[in-house]
């Protein structure tokens, strides 16, 4: 037979068990996840701490205190039991027999038990004992059990008689007959209950109530830990999901959104950055921002203008709205809108970039802008072509009746009138020739042919076309306007057309193509003119013109576009491109009014769209986009 601990050696288990918890709630706060597998569970626990039923059992460590118990029961003598509030049973050690095989067996006995058992918990008192006989005859002793400042349960010892008892023997014999117990058997069990000096059950309890104090402080600073640890989690993943949240919309957002440090590094860069600038995430993140994006020209003011004051929170750029010139990976020149804010991390002040692509706005605002003008000339161009064709066309008359006169020898009434001034027409008409008048003659017609050209094409701004619409191919107009550009008399004075490599390429199964003919075709023939003089004058080896036509990508447009190798434009003059009496060719060789006039047939009377793509060196892109469909024209 084991030898029972004793009391001292009690103790010492009682403190190992002790350093053991305080090891446990170390390793619970490193491996806080792993406890918190099952939340419903923890969220249960901490539920019963505001008095809900088995609220006790589900909090201590029913198995371990059990050891503990046994301990103390097989040391002591003691019985003892844990119950929660209600009175369920939670751990029992040592019980007698007398109550384990009749007591609690039996109904009325057992309610008797019962009713000791609730009178005790009704009467207790934090950091107290109190003792109560109950009415089978057996005293028990009882210390409350308090979790987080909530009554959860108690611990009792009893089944014992005090030695100064007087007990009454025949008390029992007649419950034994009463409730129907073997008398021998019961009297038996009666016999082997312990007797305990007050003294010793003071002790013993003194220790219990220690005890209880120590479980409820151990128990309740794991509930904590736990409470703690759930809240984390929570916390957690509240961020995980906000973070979720800012992420979809990062990389949802059609515009760039960029984060740098004070010094212009990179910290953060959305998908629709990689989209408008080209570069990845990787590539971006840990540049400077002003070297990798804007033109060198400007980086140094740029970077100026990103700085952020750590007094003011403030830098020339900061809360708001700027217009810039950015470059692309692919060192494509493109127009940005950023707005700028400044925030306060750890490491300082960083500025956060909205940047959205413009440069197709610009595009339609440079278009908007350069119809305006053509119906702003259009109004002054009535009255002006009006106003100077009635004197012209008499200037032009006259001096074709002045040339006739002067030099016709067949007309009876010239004949007259030198013979009645007794001079022949032939030295009248070798005085002119002399003098050179009947070459000033001709001048002034030509000057007055170019004159009604100049009035026609003003007019052409003032007035709707009234030509007949028909549906055309789009490859035999451009087939034909080559052919003529190839005969066209004052190409072929300056540059041979023919001399010109020509690149078609041309989509499949075209759509037919719903427009004045002749006015597309007059547009197709200024630009092929001013290529080609472009080129000429620029003395580009190789010249070469690259058509297309397509309508990939939108069914109900035609797109044209004809694109030289010579000399390009700069940004200044294409944008002034299609501005009436714009030029840069010599006097006497343009009027000006070409590309205004094919741009106001383009955009006014076929309501499509013209524009050009340009830079020094890189020859000259010009691009029309024109319906097919006559319902999209509202002539």
């Amino acid at each position: 037979m084991s030898q029972k601990p004793t009391y001292g050696e009690l103790l010492q288990r009682v403190k190992a068990l002790e350093e053991e918890k305080r090891s446990w709630l170390t390793d619970l706060a490193t491996e806080a996840n792993g406890l918190l597998s099952d939340e419903m569970d923890l969220q249960m626990k901490h539920s019963h701490l505001l008095g809900e039923s088995d609220g006790l059992g589900a909090i201590i460590n029913a198995e371990e205190l059990q050891a503990i118990m046994d301990d103390f029961s097989k040391s002591t003598g003691m019985v003892t039991a844990i119950l929660d509030k209600n009175g369920n049973i939670i751990e029992t050690s040592g019980w007698q027999d007398i109550c384990t095989k009749f007591h609690r067996v039996h109904p009325k006995t057992a309610q008797n038990c019962t009713e000791s058992d609730l009178y005790l918990a009704e009467h207790l008192k934090p950091g107290e004992y109190i003792d109560y006989q109950c009415k089978n005859g057996l005293w028990d002793v009882v210390t409350p059990l308090y979790i987080g400042g909530e009554h959860m349960g108690n611990i009792y010892t009893g089944q014992f008689f005090y030695d100064d008892d007087l007990v009454d023997e025949k008390r029992f014999i007649q419950q034994a007959e009463e409730y129907g117990f073997d008398k021998d058997a019961y009297l038996d069990a009666f016999r082997r209950v312990p007797k305990y000096s007050r003294e010793v059950i003071c002790h013993l309890m003194q220790f219990l109530v220690k005890f209880t104090s120590y479980i409820s402080s151990i128990s309740y600073a794991k509930i904590k830990l736990e409470k703690e640890v759930c809240d984390r989690k929570r916390a957690e993943q509240s961020l995980l999901n906000t973070t979720r949240k800012l992420q979809s919309i990062t990389d949802s957002s059609q515009d760039a959104i960029i984060l740098i440090d004070s010094q212009g590094e990179i910290l953060f860069w959305n998908p629709a950055a990689k989209k408008i600038f080209g570069y990845t995430c990787q590539e971006a993140i840990g540049q400077n921002l002003h070297q990798l994006l804007m033109p060198q020209l400007y980086n140094k003011d740029h970077n100026n203008a990103f700085l952020i004051s750590p007094q003011t929170e403030q830098g020339k750029a900061i809360n708001k709205t700027i217009e810039l010139e950015a470059i692309r990976k692919d060192g494509e020149e493109i127009a940005i809108e950023l707005s700028l804010s400044a925030i306060l991390s750890k490491d300082g002040w960083n500025a956060v970039g909205i940047v959205r692509d413009i440069t197709d706005r610009k595009k339609t605002n440079e278009m908007l802008i350069q119809s305006e003008k053509m119906l702003s000339v259009g109004g002054l161009a009535a009255g002006m072509a009006h106003e100077i064709n009635n004197p012209l066309a008499g200037m032009m008359q006259s001096a074709s009746v002045i040339k006739s006169r002067l030099q016709s020898m067949g007309i009876p009434a010239n004949l007259e009138a030198a013979e009645e001034l007794g001079i022949s027409m032939e030295n009248i008409t070798a005085f002119m020739e002399k003098r050179n008048i009947f070459r000033m003659i001709d001048a002034i017609q030509e000057s007055g042919a170019r004159v009604a050209e100049i009035v026609n094409s003003m007019l052409s701004f003032a007035r709707k076309s009234n030509a007949e619409y028909s549906s055309h191919y789009p490859d035999q107009l451009m087939d034909r306007i080559l052919e003529l550009a190839a005969t066209d008399y004052d190409l072929k004075k300056q540059y041979d057309f023919k001399s010109i490599e020509i690149i078609k390429e041309y989509d499949d199964n075209l759509p037919m193509l719903i427009c004045d003919g002749a006015k597309i075709q007059q547009v197709l023939l200024n630009i092929l003119r001013n290529g080609a003089q472009a080129m000429q004058m620029a003395k580009t080896k190789s010249p070469k013109f690259v058509l297309r036509l397509f309508s990939k990508g939108e069914p109900k447009k035609l797109h044209i576009e004809i694109e030289d190798n010579g000399p390009g434009m700069d940004e200044q003059t294409r944008l002034k491109a299609f501005e009436p009496f714009f030029t840069t060719k010599s006097v006497g060789v343009g009027t000006g009014l070409g590309l205004s006039v094919s741009y106001f047939i383009i955009t006014e009377n076929h309501k499509g769209t013209m524009g050009v793509i340009s830079e020094p060196g890189k020859g000259a892109n010009f691009i029309i986009r024109l319906p097919v469909d006559r319902k999209n024209q509202d002539i």
